[in-house]
Formats: C-alpha cells, sequence, structure tokens
C-alpha cells in the first residue's frame, strides 16, 4: 500500500505548503510556531511555555532580561524568497505584561501593571544587517486591556527598514524585544504576529 507524506497544520489537520517551506505569521500562541525560533540572551529565568501565564490563563513566554538583555524571536530562512513574511506586513502586533512579583521600585524597571519600557527592533539575523530605525514600547502603540496586559501594535514602518543596512522589509528575519534600563525587566509575552 503506498503511502503519501504531507505537511498539515498540528490543530487543524489542513495542509500546508511544503515548498519552499511554510513559515507562520503568528510567531507565539501557546507556544512557538512554525518557522520561528526564540533565543533569549542575557537573561535569566526565562520560559518558553509558562503554563497558566498567558492573557485569559493560556501560556506565554517569559523572563527576565537583564541590562542589554532581549527575547530575540528569529525566522527559519525568511529573508529568502518564498518566505518573507515581512515582505507584505503592516504590523508587528503582541501582547504584553510586567512579570514582576514586587511593589518595590528597585527591585525592576517594570512595576506591576505598567507597560514594560523595552526597545524593540528588526534585523536580519544570517547578514547581522538591522532597520533604519528601533522604537521604544509606549502608549502611543500600547492599549491597556486589563489583567496587567497591553496590547501593542508598531506599524512596520516606524522601523525604516528601508533606511538601514537591511535594505528592506523583505529581508527581515529578526525580532527583538530589549531591556536597556539598569534594573531587570520582568516581562510576559503573548499572541505575538505580524500582520
Amino acid at each position: 500500500m503506498p503511502i503519501e507524506y504531507r505537511p498539515v497544520d498540528c490543530k487543524t489537520y489542513k495542509p500546508i505548503q511544503s515548498l519552499p517551506g511554510y513559515v507562520s505569521k503568528l510567531i507565539y500562541k501557546d507556544s512557538i510556531q512554525p518557522g520561528w525560533t526564540w533565543r533569549p540572551y542575557l537573561a535569566k529565568n526565562t520560559q518558553l511555555i509558562a503554563k497558566g501565564q498567558g492573557i485569559s490563563g493560556s501560556h506565554s513566554v517569559c523572563g527576565t532580561l537583564s541590562r542589554g538583555g532581549a527575547m530575540a524571536f528569529v525566522c527559519r530562512s525568511c529573508n529568502k524568497p518564498g518566505y518573507q513574511p515581512f515582505g507584505k506586513a503592516q504590523n508587528l502586533k503582541f501582547l504584553i505584561r510586567s512579570n514582576t512579583k514586587s511593589n518595590d521600585p528597585w527591585a525592576s524597571s517594570t512595576p506591576p501593571g505598567k507597560l514594560p519600557e523595552l526597545k524593540v527592533f528588526l534585523m536580519n539575523d544570517d547578514a547581522n544587517t538591522f532597520c533604519g530605525a528601533e522604537t521604544n514600547l509606549s502608549q502611543r502603540y500600547a492599549k491597556k486591556l486589563g489583567n496587567q496586559w497591553y496590547g501593542v501594535s508598531i506599524p512596520l514602518s516606524a522601523f525604516r527598514c528601508n533606511a538601514g543596512s537591511v535594505g528592506s522589509l523583505a529581508t527581515v528575519d529578526r525580532i527583538d524585544l530589549q531591556n536597556l534600563n539598569i534594573r531587570d525587566a520582568d516581562i510576559c509575552l503573548d499572541n505575538i504576529e505580524i500582520a
């Protein structure tokens, strides 16, 4: 009996494009999604799947970022023709909250209930090239949702990729959320996507 193998979505069992490959525009929801990897650096207490820590009790990605530390989400071959999910996307969207357990203002740079102040930047990981601008999380891009969570939507045009060494948005394959504060940043992220 001949058997034919094909890639399918793990939840819906619908076929997915196998060539050149599949990269989800949803980067993280309960876990890292197809085509993406997670690479924290200068971080501690990191959890890729923090059970019950996400919005409405789902899973989220959490960690403590030291000064200069970040959570990087890197896409497999996203800078190559046939992939390039950033090429036609308009926004980077995600949910974020402080994961600080203390009300002591010296314990963390991310007090409970406040929007974590992080730098967000885009780059091409393979070539080590960057977009022309970075952005800081601020009320300009964030909306308080309740239960300590903020919904963030940053227009990809804000990163000015055409003006940077990366050359264009289509060649971007990495997103970093970085702590530049002196004290640690305790954060959780959920529902990360490019749309």
